[in-house]
C-alpha cells in the first residue's frame, strides 16, 4: 500500500479522504454517464438532431437562471450542504422526467429532459471543485485533484457498461430511474463522511444579514465586481466563452456524424456506452499516470495549453475528414482529455482566488459567459444549417478554438499574478507593508486603492492604510481620515488622529469645532497637540483651558501649547508643574508628561527620566525610553548601568527601547551591549540593534558576507546583517551564492530532520521532540535567509509574501506559498528548497541531500555538534548524553 501511496504522490494522512472523494466522484461518473447516453438518445432519435442548435439557444437562459441562483447561494453554506439541494433538486426533476416519458403524451418532455441533463451536466462538477477546494488546499489539490477526477472517469466507464448492456433488457427510458438511485446513494455517502468529519475545513462562513433575498443580491453583485477587478478571472470568462463555442460546434458535428450512422435508438444508446467505456479509460489512465506528473512537472500554466492545442488538431482532422473515424477521435478530445486534462488544470486556477469568492467566480462564469456563448453557437448552428456542407461551421469552430488557446495563454499571465494578490490577503501583516516599499507607490491606482483602503470597515486595516496613505500621499490623507474619524468610534478616532499630518489644517479645525458630545478627552489632546505643533494661532485659546484640565493628558498638551507658542511669561510655572507629573506615582500623570517629552526633548528633566526607567510598570519604561532615545548623544553619567539592568526584561518592546537608546552611550559600550542585542530572540529587537550599528557608522560589510557565508552566526543574527546588506549596492552575485548556501545548508538541515524521524526510537520523548522542533525552527530560519538573498534579484515584494506565506501556519497558505515558489527564476534554488518547505516527508520516501552523508542518528548528532550554531550545539548534544544515559541502563 505504501509502494502505491508513493507512486501516486499519496500522503499517508490523505488515504481516507482521498477514498470518500474518489467513491463519490466514482457515483457522479456513474449518473452523468447514465444522463448523457439517454439524453442523448431519447433526443436525436425521438426529437431529432436538426433541433439541436435551438435547444442550445435555450439553454442559454435556462443555464444562466440557474447559475444566477446557484452563485447567489454558493459561498453562503459549506459546499457539502449544498450538494443536497443539487442532488433532491436533480432527483425529483429526473423522476417526473421519467414518469412523462412512459406516459408518452408529448414530445416535448425529450428537450426538458435534455436541458436537466445539460444544466445538471454543468451545476454538479462545478459545484464538485468547489467541493475539492473546501477540502484540499492547493498543493493537495494538485497531486489529488487528478486522481479524483479519474474517479469520474471510473463512474464514466460504469455507466458505459450500464448503457451498454442495459439498454437492450430495459430500454433507455428505465436508465432515468438508475441515475436516481445513484443520487440517492450520493446524499447518503455525503451524509455519513460529514457527520464523521464535520465541515469542510477551508470553508469560510459569509457574514449572514437580515434580509436573504438582499444578501443574495449582494453576493452576486460582489462577484461581478471582484471579476471586474481580477485579471485570472477576465481572462477565464474569455476562456470558457471560446470554449463553449468550440466544444458545443464540435459536439454538434460528431453527432451528426453519429446519428446518420446509427440507424436505431437502441443501436445508438449501445454505442454511446461503449464510447463512454472507451473515452473514460483513456482518461482514467491519463489522470492516473499522466496529469499529476505533468503538473508536477512542468506547473499548471503548461499544462493550461495541452487541451487547446488538441482541439486545434481535432477541428483539422474533421475538416480533412467528416466521418465516423475523425469523430471518434474529436470525441476522444472532448471526452477525455477535456475531463482528465483541462478540468483539473481549470480548477486549479479557481484555487488560488480568495476562499469566499471560489463558488462565485466559478458560478459567474456560467451566468455570464456561458449562455451568451451557447446562445451565440446556437444561432451560427441554426444558420449554417442551411448550408449542406459542414465545413462552414466546423471552420467558425477552429477559430473559436484558436481564440480560446489566446486566452487560455492571457489566463497563464493573470495566474502568479492572482496567486500573489491572495496570498498578499491572506498573510497580511500590520506594520510590515509600507507604500514607500511598493514599486510605483506613486502612481495614480495605488492612491486609488489606498483611499479605498482608508475606509475599510475592518479597523486594523483601516489603520494600516491610513498610514501607508500618510507616507506617499500627505496631502490628501487628512482629508480622508478625517472622512473615516466621523464614522468610527473614539478608540478609532484617536488612533487615526495620530496619523494626520499639518498640510491640512482648515478641515482638521473645522472638524475639531464639531467634535460630538462622546468626543473624549484624548480625542481633543491628539487634535490640539497637531494644531500647538502647527503654531496654528487659533490654537493659542485652547492653552490656559488644556492647563486647568483635570485631564492628565490634556495638561501635557497645555504644556506643550506653552513652548510652541513661547509663553514665557508662565514658562517657570508650567516647568513645575511638568516636573511634578515626571514625579507623581499616578501613571497617567506619568505617560502624559512622557509623551509630552518626545515632542519638547529637554535634557534638564534627565534625573526624573532615569528614576522612570526604574518604574515597575513596564508602560512607563517604554515611554521612558522612547523619550530618551530621542535625544542627543553626550554625558549621560549612570545610563549605561540602567540600560544594561532594564534590558534583562522579558518584553521585547522594553529590550528594543534600551537598544535605541545606547547610541547614547561612548563607543566601548555602545558597541558591546548592540552586538550582544544583535543575537536577541526577538526580530523587533535584533533590528534595533542593526539601526544603531549602522546609524554609528560601523561597517560590518566585509566580516558580515564571509560569516553568512559559512554559517557562522544564528539565523536571526545573520538575517539582520543580510536586510542591511541588501540595501548597499553589493553585485547581485553574492546574493546569489549567499541564496545558494542557505538552500544548501536547508537541505542537510531537512536531511537531518529525517534522520532524527526515521532513527528515533521513542519518538515521543522530551529530548527527541526538542530536538525535532529546534531543527524545524532552523529550517524555517535558514529558508528564510534564502528567500531574503534572493530579494537582490528576484521582484522583492512577491519574495516577502512568499516568505510570510510559508511562515503564516497555515496549511493552505503554505501551500500557496509553495506554488508561487516555483515562479521564480532560480530553478536550482527552487529545486532544493521544494522538500524541505513540504515539512511533510512522502511516506516511504527517504530523504535526499546532496552534501552530508550521515544515514544514522549518531553521525547527524556528531554533525550538529559540531556547527557554529550555539543553540543546535547544545540540543544535539544534550540528546547524545540522553541516549548515552538510556544505553548505559
Amino acid at each position: 500500500m505504501s509502494q502505491v501511496s508513493r507512486f501516486f504522490l499519496i500522503k499517508e494522512s490523505e488515504r481516507r479522504l482521498l477514498l470518500y472523494f474518489f467513491t463519490l466522484f466514482v457515483l457522479l461518473g456513474v449518473g452523468l454517464a447514465l444522463g448523457r447516453g439517454s439524453a442523448d438518445a431519447m433526443f436525436f432519435k425521438r426529437y431529432g438532431i436538426e433541433n439541436l442548435p435551438v435547444i442550445y439557444a435555450l439553454l442559454s437562459g435556462v443555464l444562466a437562471i440557474a447559475s444566477l441562483v446557484y452563485a447567489s447561494y454558493a459561498d453562503r453554506v459549506p459546499s457539502e450542504k449544498f450538494f443536497y439541494v443539487l442532488f433532491a433538486g436533480l432527483i425529483l426533476l429526473v423522476t417526473v422526467a421519467w414518469y412523462l416519458v412512459n406516459l408518452e403524451t408529448t414530445e416535448y418532455v425529450f428537450p426538458v429532459y435534455f436541458l436537466i441533463f445539460e444544466v445538471g451536466s454543468e451545476l454538479l462538477p462545478l459545484h464538485a471543485m468547489l467541493y475539492i477546494g473546501q477540502n484540499f488546499e492547493t498543493l493537495q489539490a494538485k497531486r489529488l485533484t487528478p486522481i479524483i477526477f479519474a474517479g469520474a472517469q471510473v463512474g464514466r466507464m460504469v455507466g458505459g457498461a450500464l448503457l451498454a448492456l442495459a439498454v437492450p433488457v430495459v430500454g433507455v427510458p428505465n436508465l432515468l430511474l438508475v441515475w436516481v438511485a445513484i443520487a440517492i446513494i450520493s446524499m447518503i455517502l455525503l451524509w455519513s463522511h460529514h457527520q464523521r468529519s464535520g465541515v469542510s475545513p477551508y470553508y469560510r462562513r459569509v457574514r449572514r444579514g437580515r434580509s436573504l433575498v438582499k444578501q443574495s443580491i449582494e453576493q452576486v453583485m460582489q462577484g461581478i465586481r471582484f471579476s471586474r477587478q481580477s485579471g485570472l478571472i477576465r481572462a477565464s470568462f474569455y476562456s470558457l466563452f471560446f470554449l463553449v463555442l468550440s466544444f458545443y460546434i464540435l459536439s454538434y458535428g460528431v453527432n451528426r456524424i453519429y446519428t446518420s450512422h446509427f440507424s436505431s435508438e437502441e443501436s445508438l444508446g449501445r454505442f454511446f456506452g461503449l464510447l463512454t467505456i472507451a473515452t473514460g479509460t483513456l482518461a482514467l489512465l491519463i489522470q492516473l499516470f499522466i496529469t499529476s506528473r505533468l503538473l508536477d512537472r512542468f506547473g499548471v500554466k503548461k499544462v493550461n495549453l495541452v487541451y487547446p492545442v488538441t482541439s486545434v488538431a481535432a477541428y483539422i482532422g474533421l475538416l480533412v475528414s467528416f466521418a465516423l473515424p475523425a469523430a471518434i477521435i474529436a470525441s476522444i478530445n472532448k471526452d477525455a482529455l477535456m475531463p482528465a486534462v483541462r478540468n483539473p488544470t481549470r480548477s486549479l486556477f479557481f484555487n488560488v482566488l480568495p476562499d469566499y469568492m471560489q463558488g462565485r467566480a466559478r458560478a459567474l462564469s456560467l451566468v455570464l459567459v456561458m449562455p451568451a456563448a451557447l446562445a451565440i453557437a446556437g444561432v451560427m448552428l441554426i444558420v449554417m444549417q442551411r448550408v449542406a456542407a459542414p465545413e462552414i461551421f466546423l471552420s467558425a469552430g477552429l477559430i473559436a478554438t484558436i481564440f480560446y488557446c489566446l486566452s487560455n495563454i492571457k489566463m497563464n499571465r493573470a495566474y502568479v499574478a492572482a496567486l500573489m494578490a491572495t496570498l498578499r490577503e491572506r498573510v497580511f501583516v500590520r506594520g510590515h507593508a509600507s507604500s514607500k516599499s511598493v514599486i510605483g507607490a506613486r502612481e495614480a491606482p495605488l492612491q486609488h486603492e489606498l483611499v479605498a483602503g482608508v475606509h475599510h470597515p475592518n479597523n486594523n486595516m483601516s489603520l494600516e492604510y491610513a498610514r501607508m496613505l500618510s507616507e506617499s500621499y500627505p496631502e490628501l490623507a487628512s482629508m480622508e481620515i478625517i472622512k473615516r474619524i466621523q464614522n468610527s468610534e473614539n478608540t478609532m478616532r484617536d488612533k487615526l488622529a495620530r496619523l494626520l499630518v499639518n498640510q491640512n489644517l482648515p478641515a482638521l479645525k473645522k472638524y475639531f469645532a464639531t467634535l460630538p458630545d462622546d468626543a473624549d478627552d484624548h480625542l481633543r489632546a491628539t487634535i490640539l497637540t497637531i494644531l500647538f505643533n502647527a503654531r496654528d494661532p487659533e490654537g493659542r485659546r485652547y492653552v490656559e483651558e488644556c492647563l486647568s484640565s483635570s485631564n492628565a493628558r490634556l495638561v501635557a498638551t497645555g504644556i506643550l501649547g506653552v513652548y510652541r507658542y513661547n509663553m514665557n511669561e508662565i514658562r517657570e510655572d508650567v516647568r513645575a508643574q511638568y516636573r511634578a507629573m515626571l514625579l507623581s506615582t499616578d501613571t497617567a500623570e506619568n505617560m502624559a508628561a512622557l509623551e509630552l517629552l518626545r515632542h519638547c526633548p529637554d535634557q534638564i528633566y534627565y534625573i526624573e527620566l532615569l528614576k522612570l526607567l526604574g518604574s515597575h510598570s513596564e508602560r512607563v519604561q517604554q515611554a521612558a525610553l522612547r523619550a530618551l532615545a530621542l535625544w542627543p548623544p553626550g554625558d549621560y553619567p549612570g545610563l549605561a548601568v540602567t540600560l544594561q539592568a532594564l534590558y534583562r526584561s522579558f518584553n521585547h518592546q522594553v529590550r528594543a527601547g534600551c537598544v535605541d537608546c545606547y547610541r547614547l552611550l561612548n563607543d566601548v559600550d555602545r558597541h558591546r551591549l548592540t552586538l550582544s542585542a544583535l543575537e536577541d530572540s526577538h526580530p523587533l529587537v535584533r533590528q534595533a540593534a542593526l539601526s544603531v550599528l549602522l546609524s554609528a557608522g560601523d561597517d560590518i560589510r566585509e566580516a558580515a558576507i564571509p560569516w553568512i557565508l559559512e554559517n557562522a552566526g544564528t539565523p536571526r543574527a545573520e538575517e539582520m546583517l543580510l536586510d542591511s546588506l541588501l540595501q548597499t549596492s553589493l553585485p547581485k552575485a553574492i546574493f546569489q551564492r549567499i541564496a545558494l548556501e542557505k538552500a544548501r545548508y536547508a537541505q542537510d538541515l531537512y536531511y537531518a530532520q529525517c534522520v532524527l524521524k526515521n532513527a528515533a526510537t521513542d519518538p515521543g520523548a522530551p529530548h527527541f521532540r526538542l530536538m525535532r522542533i529546534v531543527l524545524g525552527e532552523r529550517i524555517v530560519q535558514v529558508v528564510n535567509l534564502c528567500l531574503t538573498a534572493l530579494k537582490s534579484t528576484e521582484n522583492a515584494e512577491a519574495i516577502g509574501i512568499i516568505q510570510a506565506g510559508l511562515n503564516s501556519g497555515d496549511s493552505r497558505q503554505v501551500a500557496n506559498a509553495r506554488e508561487a515558489l516555483h515562479n521564480l527564476r532560480h530553478i536550482q534554488i527552487v529545486k532544493m528548497l521544494d522538500d524541505v518547505v513540504s515539512r511533510e516527508q512522502m511516506s516511504g520516501r527517504p530523504p535526499d541531500s546532496g552534501r552530508c552523508e550521515f544515514v544514522s542518528l549518531g553521525p547527524m548528532l556528531d554533525w550538529c555538534t559540531g556547527l557554529p550554531d550555539p543553540w543546535l550545539k547544545r540540543i544535539a548534544g544534550n540528546l547524545q548524553q540522553k541516549i548515552g544515559l538510556a544505553a548505559n541502563e
